[in-house]
């Protein structure tokens, strides 16, 4: 990063560290693989940028209204065309609700494929596969009402192995 500041034996040399952690890339990012940090790196960093920033302190009990180091606008402008081709546009929302309805479909096809594997199972053919299947989730309601476990233990012990909650 080249500043527009002289930098002479005398001065000062200063050093940003952007951070995030595992957590955050994971979480809130849905960074999970080196090919997802590099496509959203870019915009992690904006919206980090975004969040903090380094001011000038004034007299103004507002800090809010404290003006931005010029230091910080040197920083942020490398990290916007810097990391401008690291950047997807998705958002930490909208790649969990793109995740959740990629899985969503994702079990949808597999419960069609094991649906069509038990009418096949049953010798059902394709005129009769629509009422098999009526007729099986039936018994599946009724199987699930008689499991030991409470359906909502259940149905929160599945919802807590997802990461797109």
């Amino acid at each position: 990063m080249q500043l527009p500041l002289a930098i002479t034996n005398g001065s000062l040399v200063w050093r940003f560290e952007l951070r995030m952690g595992s957590k955050q890339l994971r979480n809130k990012w849905e960074m999970r693989s080196w090919t997802d940090l590099d496509a959203m790196i870019g915009d992690a960093y904006k919206d980090f940028c975004e969040r903090i920033r380094y001011c000038i302190p004034t007299g103004d009990s507002n800090r809010a209204r404290w003006p931005v180091h010029e230091l910080w606008r040197v920083v942020t402008d490398v990290l916007e065309h810097d990391l401008s081709g690291m950047r997807s546009g998705v958002v930490p929302e909208g790649a969990k609700e793109a995740n959740r309805a990629e899985h969503k479909r994702m079990l949808d096809m597999q419960i069609l494929g094991l649906l069509v594997s038990r009418a096949a199972a049953e010798r059902i053919d394709g005129d009769g596969f629509g009422t098999f299947m009526k007729r099986h989730l039936l018994a599946l309601r009724e199987a699930s009402n008689e499991h030991p476990v409470p359906l909502d233990k259940r149905i929160a012990k599945a919802a807590g192995r997802y990461w797109f909650r």
